[in-house]
């Protein structure tokens, strides 16, 4: 982030273009109009580009270019200034955002809703067939009929499956000890465990603790044919 400094009285803002790219700029007004929002920017002309800003209660908002911003009592810093038209409205989790780009991505609807991909995913609301909405998803029509609908929706835990024996097993704990992995697959105390690898197998004893990874496979040897 590249910092403009401003003489005394001025105050910070952080501009966000399109490409979600935040740069601080300073302005010699505590209540600026969206204009002056632009123009802080250094986007040309001033009327191709609107300004959105959160509220405070969540959401995106548009600041008209002859609207005024309270920064010291708003508390807000933080301004999208975009190319555009004409707004698309949108929803997610019943909270209304505006964005003058569409199609957009996957990625930007769970940055601007603050959204943690590992933990929610996001899904379209209101179609015949609803969805999920990959943070990977290059292109989200916003420009439909009517108001676009998108709800959050927690992510079960994923567990990893480990094989033991060829049998399945999914597994809860990140680390297990040799004696669990032999519990779990029901292996006979006096037989020898091993963990696949490249190169030469790994011997797990009852007291080794092991990392758990997802298709990790295991196998045993009775006593007589171990070191065969």
């Amino acid at each position: 982030m590249s910092e403009h400094n401003g003489g005394a009285g001025h105050e910070t803002v952080v501009i966000i273009d399109e490409g979600l790219h935040e740069e601080s700029r300073q302005i010699s007004k505590s209540h600026p109009t969206g204009a002056d929002i632009v123009q802080a920017a250094e986007k040309q002309p001033i009327d191709a580009f609107f300004v959105l800003y959160n509220p405070g209660d969540g959401g995106l908002r548009e600041l008209r270019q002859s609207d005024e911003i309270d920064l010291q009592q708003s508390k807000v810093r933080r301004f999208y200034v975009l190319p555009g038209d004409r707004l698309f409205r949108f929803q997610i989790d019943a909270v209304e955002y505006e964005w003058p780009i569409s199609p957009v991505s996957g990625a930007l609807l769970y940055h601007v809703a603050n959204l943690d991909a590992n933990k929610v995913s996001l899904w379209t609301q209101g179609h015949a067939t609803d969805r999920e909405i990959s943070p990977d998803e290059p292109s989200v029509d916003l420009a439909g009929s009517g108001v676009e609908h998108f709800v959050s929706k927690s992510r079960e835990p994923k567990h990893p499956t480990i094989f033991i024996n060829d049998v399945p097993h999914t597994v809860h704990q990140a680390h297990l000890s040799g004696a669990q992995i032999r519990a779990l697959g029901g292996i006979e105390s006096d037989y020898q465990l091993f963990l696949e690898q490249p190169g030469d197998d790994l011997p797990i004893p009852n007291d080794k603790s092991v990392k758990i990874e997802d298709g990790q496979r295991f196998y045993s040897l009775p006593p007589a044919t171990f070191g065969t």
